[in-house]
């Protein structure tokens, strides 16, 4: 019988030699650790205000004089229940020693993992109650320090109140003896650092895929993508909201049936597509909450949301006409609090101010009409402000104004003031003066404008509405005093015209006209002499 006790309690050291999720100990030296030892955990990798708690799981069975009681490892009262019911195969029930089978479980493995994440899920649900629980908060340091944690396996848990959406990974942790290079065991080092693993945030990102929409103009179409990462869940998850939102914005309207919902980034793919989600929308916003059966079976995979937004008049009253969109979810999936991550992409459009003056480049003159044509030599069209008849907006369609318009190709000059062209994209233009004013020449060929707001890849530099190049080209008889400077996105240039008694036609050498006019005079006036004479003549013959 004796033998048989004696057997048992070498067994128990056995298993601890294969509890390799707590450390890995091979022999434990009896009657040389002190029963009161405790230790201090600095936790670090946190965000100021993390709070952090340390819940004891296992308890590590000595007697007054350092010596182990029977069985060794036990789990912790507050956790048997649940382990008993949700793990049978890790509790021995009549003694709530820790098995054999727990103890072989590596500590990175899928099994370990998934029992740890099953147990802070039952905590988070109020299904456990840790009677030894100790807590602090981080401060400016990013740390915190618990002290008096005593022998036996911990479960260390850090959560941040103030919503950072950071998510941190349960830890275990354990005070257990610390073998020697001879074979005995001490009582370990009185303090041990803990770096907590955060949970990388789910990526999210907005995007305008063809960077050359970044420019754009009134009535244009912009398409628009949004790339959101499905977080990976941790077993038991109580809580999986994924929301994608686009809030719209001033200047900008929702096309009607434009979004796509897939699996791939194009969106091409019809196998691709996602249906697994309720759509709400309005005139220029939106928001899809994809279901969370979907959600289970794509953890870790991209949703792409594209779409397309139409630039509005109201995008007159803007510097850039930006858009945002948001992705809301659970960084903590064990408690109903959302954090949204927003992501924000800008558009613009641009303007062209232009006078007409007299050759003096100082009198405004009034009457002419002029036309604006693109680089195909395509005649545009403009909704005239009736506020100020030398407002032109551009017209790309008639869904981009609130109400009904009638678009005009012609741009007439009908007070002495600038003529504003409003809503323009980047690219070359054609000016061409129709009409002149009233006693005025009107001038033949066009007025180039080439507009750039430079786009450079390489360097990753994208638009930002501020134009870097204005080149103003004369291709015909215009005469033009061009004030435009870059740096912002309008600019400004004056065409003059002159009067018809202002062009004389350039003569050289030779007498002139004068010569053919004198010689003309004395050849009729020796006409009528001669035929004066023949008369008189022929009376005398009478």
């Amino acid at each position: 019988m004796k033998k048989e006790k004696i057997l048992s309690f070498i067994v128990s050291f056995c298993m601890i030699l294969t509890m390799l999720i707590f450390s890995g100990i091979e022999a434990i030296a009896v009657g040389s650790l002190n029963p009161s030892f405790s230790q201090s955990f600095t936790v670090t990798n946190l965000t100021e205000g993390t709070h952090v708690e340390v819940l004891k799981t296992v308890d590590l069975n000595l007697d007054s004089d350092g010596n182990f009681n029977m069985p060794v490892l036990t789990w912790n009262d507050s956790v048997k229940n649940w382990v008993s019911d949700k793990f049978p195969q890790y509790i021995d029930k009549s003694t709530k020693e820790v098995t054999d089978t727990f103890q072989k479980l590596g500590s990175n493995s899928a099994e370990a993992n998934t029992f740890w994440q099953k147990m802070t899920a039952a905590y988070y649900q109020g299904k456990i109650n840790f009677a030894d629980k100790k807590d602090a908060t981080a401060d400016g340091n990013k740390n915190v320090t618990i002290y008096g944690n005593g022998w036996g396996g911990y479960l260390v848990l850090a959560e941040n109140p103030n919503n950072t959406g950071i998510m941190y990974k349960a830890t275990s942790v354990n005070v257990l003896p610390a073998k020697q290079k001879d074979g005995s065991y001490e009582n370990p080092k009185e303090s041990i650092t803990l770096v907590m693993k955060q949970d990388k945030e789910p990526g999210f990102e907005k995007e305008i895929p063809d960077i050359s929409e970044i420019t754009t103009g009134i009535g244009k179409i912009v398409n628009y993508r949004l790339n959101a990462q499905i977080p990976v869940y941790p077993a038991d998850s109580i809580y999986k909201i994924f929301e994608i939102s686009d809030q719209g914005g001033k200047g900008l309207k929702l096309v009607p049936d434009s979004i796509v919902v897939s699996l791939h980034a194009d969106g091409s793919d019809s196998m691709s597509k996602i249906t697994d989600y309720t759509l709400t929308k309005t005139e220029n916003a939106f928001k899809i909450v994809v279901k969370e059966s979907f959600l289970e079976n794509h953890q870790g995979e991209v949703v792409y949301v594209l779409y397309q937004e139409r630039i509005t008049e109201e995008a007159l009253e803007l510097d850039e006409i930006e858009n945002t969109a948001s992705l809301k979810y659970n960084p903590n999936p064990y408690k109903n609090d959302t954090y949204e991550i927003e992501s924000k992409k800008k558009t613009y459009t641009y303007e062209i101010n232009f006078d007409k003056k007299d050759e003096n480049g100082t009198t405004y003159l009034t009457g002419a009409v002029f036309q604006l044509q693109d680089a195909d030599g395509d005649v545009l069209q403009f909704v005239q402000d009736t506020n100020d008849l030398h407002h032109y907006i551009f017209y790309g369609s008639a869904d981009a104004f609130d109400t009904a318009v009638t678009p005009v190709s012609d741009i007439e000059i009908s007070k002495e003031s600038s003529i504003q062209i409003d809503g323009l994209d980047t690219g070359t233009y054609r000016l061409i003066e129709t009409k002149a004013p009233e006693g005025y020449v009107k001038p033949t060929g066009y007025i180039e404008i080439t507009l750039e707001d430079t786009i450079d890849e390489n360097s990753k530099n994208v638009p930002d509405g501020k134009l870097d190049k204005i080149e103003i080209t004369n291709n015909g008889t215009y005469e033009i005093i061009n004030n435009a400077t870059t740096g912002s996105g309008s600019f400004s240039f004056i065409v003059k015209n002159r009067t018809p008694e202002d062009f004389n036609l350039p003569v050289t050498g030779g007498t002139g006209t004068l010569m053919f006019t004198l010689g003309g005079i004395v050849v009729m006036g020796g006409a009528v002499l001669l035929y004066a004479r023949n008369r008189k003549c022929r009376s005398n013959a009478k």
